[in-house]
């Protein structure tokens, strides 16, 4: 993954910490791999959210360590599901907590009335923009819970294709639920998440 136990030593010494001197850390920064940026090249095992900080590591590029969650994949469970059975945070992390995000636009009305989909959609930005004011992605995110204002599967699994179209390959771990009520007149949909950011 790293190239190398000289990108070791340098990456250790911009982080602060003896990699080469902790096995700990060695195997974690050789599971984990670096992203390379300013050169195109990605190393083996590199993805997730991408900060860039300055440093002369590969030349000047710029980097950072990813996969700060894993998404866990059952091999005892069913594999014909479209989220991770469980995620894994790696520590020491900031944790972000969402309310609720609603089906509403900026004057705090309700949205797509009657349109389960529709409603996802808007959740799903409101979502989205209430992580980045946090400074966090839906790339971030390590559970979520969908909550549906009906007793009808269809209406929930409108919802639920909403959410999954937005989450990209990003299927954390998620509930979808079937409620009496939500808090807005005429609102259908609510998501609320949780997402972890590395701290180093």
């Amino acid at each position: 993954m790293l190239p190398g136990a000289g990108g070791r030593e340098h990456l250790g010494s911009v982080l602060g910490v003896d990699i080469c001197g902790c096995e700990a850390l060695r195997a974690r920064v050789s599971c984990l791999g670096v992203l390379v940026r300013g050169a195109g090249r990605v190393l083996p095992g590199a993805e997730g959210r991408t900060l860039t900080g300055p440093g002369p590591f590969l030349g000047g590029e710029c980097f950072r360590l990813v996969e700060d969650v894993v998404l866990v994949r059952s091999q005892s469970l069913s594999e014909h599901v479209d989220y991770a059975y469980a995620a894994v945070a790696h520590t020491p992390a900031r944790v972000v907590w969402t309310a609720g995000a609603c089906p509403l636009d900026a004057r705090g009305g309700t949205v797509a009335v009657g349109d389960v989909a529709g409603q996802a959609a808007q959740v799903m930005d409101n979502l989205a923009t209430a992580l980045a004011d946090a400074g966090a992605g839906l790339a971030d995110v390590v559970r979520t819970t969908v909550y549906v204002a009906s007793s009808c599967q269809e209406d929930l699994v409108a919802a639920w294709q909403g959410v999954r179209a937005r989450m990209g390959e990003h299927d954390a771990p998620s509930t979808l639920l079937g409620v009496a009520a939500l808090g807005y007149e005429d609102q259908l949909v609510e998501v609320d998440a949780v997402a972890v950011l590395a701290e180093f």
